[in-house]
């Protein structure tokens, strides 16, 4: 329930084999904490397989652990007739098991791709006892409400609901316990397309080290969204290098059967960024692409597949537009254009908007391309979106000034335009000043660390040194430098040119 997986892990090691294997609870556990780490797959089924024959008494459990294993495959409909399947079986003592289960049918609303009626049913889930006993799951449930809000463009919602996940994350000490990882990475993104980079990337590393210590494969979402903040920033080598990172890691784990073609998708959005258009052509060419999306109303079974080939059509798009073929690319807009509407997603309508806008833009019709623009603006300022206007660039910032004469939208221009200016430019840089205690030349070196983004196992692990060691010259190097996070040590240290 405390998602310390890794622990359960280590305590269990020091069993003797025998007896782990005349206890089906203790053999059942170890099957439970492998799928948390998302690897085996395969594996574990045989294993859930023979413990069906050997151990009736398990079989709600053995249903439990199936259906979490189909749904991080991305086979929702199948996940949860396991789901309910289990249900039927685990008594109300099994209360874990019970609240997953619950959990997995909630998330099987994803398939109807409605976010309301999600949230309905992720609400609900809230009520049951399972939820109040149960801190991984509240983080889990939280965490999925958040990721609908955005969808609907409430980021506030959102916000609160991240913070809400983490406020209930903490162990007796107060630190939090690894499910907070989720939430932390989660709340990273959000914060991001807020406009809060060095925060946002601040959250989302320590979600990652948090999170690979409990289900290893699921901090690639956290590369993916250090990746963007990194292209926002204009380190197109860090966010390539972290694009790698999450790539490696999609092949070794099981977390999800899509989790390849995911980190491939956005490696690819990015070179679109970039203008890499020959990597661009080689990719498309790989995916087929070109088969055409599946109607709202007949893809239920196939909702993953219709929305990351949806997304991958919008980055051919840009292919298009790259390489001249503007034509070809606004009706391919259009098309996504229709879709995403008929879903009412807020965020992915906006980014297709902002597209069609630079399409229009190209076709030399400006008229119909400020129209897409104020479509854009209009639904980003209900929410507060700023992430997305800005991995536009200068076109769109040119762009923006015919729009700041309209009353009910020129403070969220000027906040545009604001969030468009370098870092060095931004109110509020502090002035230089002297250390009245100077950093030592290893916390010189582990603060050229701290710029990139490496947690901090992964610096140990460049560095050779223990992770307590690193933390320790983390800490030092905080207190000297007057701060407590890590990208205010970063600005603070260029500040003083100790960067």
């Amino acid at each position: 329930m405390r998602s310390e997986a890794n622990t359960y892990r280590r305590w269990i090691s020091h069993l003797p084999d025998g007896l782990i294997q005349e206890n089906p609870n203790l053999v059942f556990y170890e099957s439970w904490a492998r799928m948390l780490k998302g690897s085996d797959f395969e594996a574990l089924l045989t294993t859930a397989a023979n413990l069906r024959e050997s151990y009736p008494q398990l079989r709600g459990r053995l249903d439990t652990l199936q259906a979490f294993i189909l749904i991080s495959q991305g086979n929702f409909s199948e996940a949860c007739q396991f789901a309910e399947e289990a249900l039927t079986r685990l008594s109300a003592q099994e209360g874990y098991f019970r609240g997953m289960a619950f959990y997995i049918l909630s998330l099987g609303q994803i398939l109807h791709q409605d976010m309301e009626l999600t949230l309905e049913n992720l609400s609900s889930l809230t009520q049951r006892e399972e939820y109040n006993q149960n801190p991984m799951l509240k983080v889990m449930v939280l965490s999925q409400a958040a990721r609908a809000h955005i969808h609907l463009g409430e980021l506030g919602q959102a916000r609160q609901l991240y913070e809400e996940a983490l406020a209930g994350a903490r162990d007796r000490m107060g630190g939090y316990i690894p499910i907070a990882g989720e939430a932390l990475m989660g709340l990273g993104d959000l914060l991001r397309e807020l406009g809060h980079l060095d925060q946002a990337a601040d959250l989302i590393l320590e979600g990652i080290e948090l999170t690979r210590q409990w289900r290893q494969g699921a901090a690639i979402e956290g590369y993916l969204y250090l990746s963007r903040i990194k292209q926002l920033q204009g380190e197109w080598a860090e966010a390539n290098q972290l694009l790698k990172k999450a790539r490696e890691m999609a092949e070794e784990y099981d977390v999800m059967a899509l989790d390849d073609r995911l980190a491939d998708l956005w490696q690819a959005r990015l070179w679109s960024f970039e203008g890499r258009a020959l990597d661009l052509k080689s990719w498309i060419k790989i995916r087929q692409i070109d088969r055409p999306l599946v109607p709202l109303k007949d893809a239920q079974g196939l909702v993953l597949e219709n929305y990351l080939l949806a997304r991958e059509k919008a980055v051919q798009a840009r292919y298009l537009l790259l390489t001249g073929e503007t034509q070809q690319a606004l009706s391919l807009v259009e098309q996504l254009s229709a879709n995403f509407e008929e879903l009412n997603w807020t965020d992915i309508l906006i980014e297709i908007y902002l597209l069609e806008f630079l399409v229009q833009l190209n076709l030399d019709r400006k008229k119909e391309a400020d129209s897409k623009l104020d479509q854009a603006l209009r639904l980003g300022q209900a929410g507060g979106f700023i992430g997305l206007f800005l991995e536009i660039g200068p076109a769109l910032e040119t762009a923006l000034a015919s729009f700041k004469q309209d009353p009910d939208l020129c403070s969220y221009i000027e906040a545009l335009e604001q969030a468009f200016l370098p870092a060095a430019d931004q109110p509020g840089s502090p002035p230089q000043q002297p250390l009245p205690e100077p950093l030592s030349e290893r916390e010189l070196e582990v603060l050229g660390y701290l710029a990139g983004s490496l947690t901090t196992p992964e610096i140990a692990g460049e560095m050779f040194l223990s992770v307590n060691t690193i933390r320790t010259h983390i800490k030092n190097i905080y207190q000297k430098l007057g701060v407590h996070k890590r990208s205010a040590a970063v600005r603070r240290s260029r500040n003083l040119s100790l960067l």
